[in-house]
């Protein structure tokens, strides 16, 4: 897989999660909710990272995914 391929997938990833999150909102799974909002804006993340070129790190963790994105915008 290509790394634009990869990007596209972890953004349509984010998207699912983000529409699953607003389902769930409206059925009144707020704790649901939150981690697929969580989910959502971990791979939303990965994709910006790989969109630069960097390699994202294989983890689940929101904290280092931010602090990656930060990285790459403090070079620019």
């Amino acid at each position: 897989m290509t790394r634009k391929e990869e990007e596209k997938r972890l953004l349509k990833r984010s998207g699912d999660f983000l529409e699953t999150a607003k389902y769930q909102v409206s059925e009144g799974f707020y704790d649901l909710a939150i981690f697929s909002l969580e989910q959502a804006l971990e791979l939303f993340l990965k994709a910006k990272v790989l969109a630069e070129g960097i390699h994202y790190p294989r983890t689940h963790s929101v904290k280092s995914s931010f602090r990656d994105i930060v990285a790459v915008g403090s070079r620019k």
